[in-house]
């Protein structure tokens, strides 16, 4: 299995305001991995009220991907079948 990550910051359309304050952009990690032909997209949103970071998500995921490592029926056991989910027409979700 092959994964690689990095840092994606998404400009929010929209400033997102909540009453701890207001983001205009949105830090995530966007993560990408493949394995047997398959390449599959991801995207983590860490929230500092939590106490997550960027950099703490980014160190976390080689340690992921040696845990799911390169058995078929490891993987194939950790992984839902992908279904098409109907596109969200609330504007809150659209960034």
């Amino acid at each position: 299995m092959n994964m690689d990550f990095g840092p994606l910051d998404l400009t929010l359309r929209s400033p997102f305001r909540i009453a701890r304050g207001t983001q205009h952009v949105a830090r995530n990690v966007l993560v990408e991995v493949a394995f047997d032909g398959l390449v599959g997209l991801g995207e983590a949103a860490p929230s500092a009220f939590y106490g997550e970071r960027r950099e703490s998500v980014q160190s976390a995921l080689p340690y992921l991907a040696e845990a799911l490592g390169d058995d078929r029926s490891t993987v194939s056991s950790r992984t839902a079948t992908p279904r098409r989910r109907p596109r969200s027409t609330w504007p809150s979700t659209i960034c």
